[in-house]
């Protein structure tokens, strides 16, 4: 059923694809018809229409309903634009998918699932080159300051939203902030089970091992429950700590990808002979129980429930927050050091641009004043909000212009009125410097400058590059295979070992899979990207 869907799925974008090149052939780039009527649009200025105009968008998110977040509420309030959402959970991608192969499209696309969704990039570009979603240049250089100010300032910035024919057809989240695009976990260990059985905090992979294995060795003793998970992490999740642990023996695997850059050529780190250490040494925890089997097959859900279990369960787990508000039970663990390994190298994130949160469509009959609405989100006061929650709620402005978050709220409940990072919002450094963080933030941002001394350089990171359309074909065809061959091997060395004897025939597959032509695809848009 999957697979029938699959193609038809292809089938349809296909077509698609070759109904709107024709179209764009004979519109070029110019706007809509059907252009919201000049006098009812405000230049500047709240409300951005006199009579209220009303707006289609979809989204991808973890809340769901987004038509009762407070801070649409708030915004329609203000503005005088009505946007009707319809809101996807996670995992429901395929029906976001759907949409653009049946080219159904609203006024507005959203976030559409980040990094969960491997093809948004080539859906925009596709549906862009269709004529479906509109360029945006000359709507942020007439109706969107905020935007045009920021794109001038950061080149960066517009570098990663340009498309190859200089056009922007997508606007991202901003985030110049070293808790949000600094390191991605912290790698939590429990301190009290430490402080219990006299053990130090680990510094190396050998100590870490000894640590384990005496949670393990003292199941049921003390506050160690007898169904103790010594280290629990979700393979190859962007959460997963094997990646931390490929990192403490010199190997820098940044998510379930394994490409990095080191003096701008690429790497394929799945290839790299240095990355068996790391897996022999998963495999030694692996045969000593020390890390579940459940660690291959849990989802999300069920990770955070057990890291977040009282009485604790789990002795050492990495995770973007620390869920122990008192650090008295789990604190951060610096990253270990592999044998012959000075330093080891921890993974920051790359988000600092994250793209394809906010698109125009053909359909849309009003897109000046879309992007004034978006532009309103991107003011200081409403790209905060949007992020840390409302005013008055999870945020207090303090009369000298600082903001300060409020302590010991619901996360629960934040997320339920802001729409967080699935929409485009400005967040540069001047903005968060007036930020002072309260709870689980706080914790991180301490934290955060604990770990930059590790935090690999970012120039060794692969940059968010823009892939053309054919070249996101040719990679995926082929990484589809590679990876998911990677993966199965890799599982299969952790559990079973073996995999001195099986390396050189696992290189030889890769190569006969074409993972040379994969490569020079991510060369070939890097060096693009280099010379933007």
């Amino acid at each position: 059923m999957k697979k029938s869907f699959t193609v038809l799925l292809t089938i349809a974008l296909t077509a698609s694809i070759a109904i709107g090149c024709s179209k764009q052939e004979e519109t070029g780039s110019s706007q809509p018809s059907g252009s919201l009527a000049s006098n009812n649009l405000n230049q500047t200025g709240l409300p951005i229409v006199k009579e209220k105009v009303n707006l289609t968008a979809t989204v991808v998110s973890s809340t769901n309903n987004w038509n009762t977040k407070k801070y649409f509420q708030d915004l329609e309030k203000a503005t005088n634009v009505h946007v009707e959402f319809q809101s996807f959970g996670n995992n429901e991608l395929e029906k976001f998918n759907l949409m653009f192969a049946s080219r159904d499209f609203p006024d507005i696309i959203l976030g559409g699932g980040g990094a969960n969704n491997k093809q948004l990039d080539k859906q925009i570009q596709d549906a862009a080159a269709a004529g479906d979603i509109i360029p945006l240049n000359d709507l942020i250089d007439k109706y969107a300051p905020n935007w045009k100010a920021a794109l001038a300032k950061n080149p960066y910035l517009k570098k990663v939203i340009t498309a190859k024919d200089g056009n922007i057809y997508t606007l991202p989240i901003y985030r110049n902030d070293t808790t949000n695009s600094g390191i991605r976990d912290q790698w939590l260990i429990n301190t009290k089970w430490l402080n219990e059985l006299g053990l130090k905090m680990p510094t190396t992979t050998e100590e870490f091992y000894q640590v384990l294995k005496a949670f393990k060795e003292n199941a049921g003793k003390g506050s160690i429950p007898k169904n103790v998970i010594p280290w629990y992490y979700l393979w190859n999740n962007f959460s997963g700590g094997n990646f931390d642990l490929f990192g403490s023996f010199g190997v820098l695997v940044y998510n379930g990808d394994y490409i990095a850059v080191k003096d701008g050529k690429v790497q394929f780190q799945a290839m790299n002979p240095a990355i068996k250490e790391p897996l022999k040494y998963l495999n030694r925890l692996y045969k000593e129980g020390l890390i579940p089997p459940e660690s291959f097959t849990d989802d999300g859900n069920t990770f955070a429930a057990k890291y977040s279990s009282n009485p604790p369960v789990v002795g050492s787990f990495s995770t973007f927050h620390n869920p122990d508000m008192t650090e008295q039970i789990y604190d951060a663990m610096l990253p270990i050091k592999g044998p012959g390994v000075d330093k080891p190298l921890y993974r920051r994130q790359v988000n600092t641009v994250d793209r394809n949160l906010f698109e125009i469509t053909k359909k849309n009959k009003n897109p000046e004043a879309s992007m004034r609405w978006i532009d309103t989100i991107a003011d200081p006061d409403w790209s905060i909000q949007g992020n840390y929650g409302m005013f008055g709620d999870f945020l207090e402005k303090q009369a000298d212009g600082t903001i300060k978050s409020v302590p010991n709220k619901n996360a629960a409940d934040l997320n339920t009125n802001i729409p967080n990072n699935t929409i485009a919002l400005l967040l540069p450094q001047e903005l968060m410097d007036k930020m002072t963080l309260s709870g689980q933030n706080a914790i991180r941002a301490k934290n955060v400058k604990k770990y930059e001394p590790y935090v690999a350089p970012l120039e060794n990171f692969y940059p968010p590059v823009l892939f053309t359309s054919e070249q996101n074909d040719k990679k995926a065809s082929i990484s589809t295979d590679v990876l998911g061959y990677v993966n199965k091997t890799f599982s299969k060395w952790v559990v079973e070992g073996g995999i001195d004897q099986e390396w050189d025939a696992y290189v030889k597959k890769l190569k006969d899979m074409k993972v040379d032509e994969m490569i020079k695809v991510y060369q070939d848009a890097l060096d693009d990207f280099n010379k933007q």
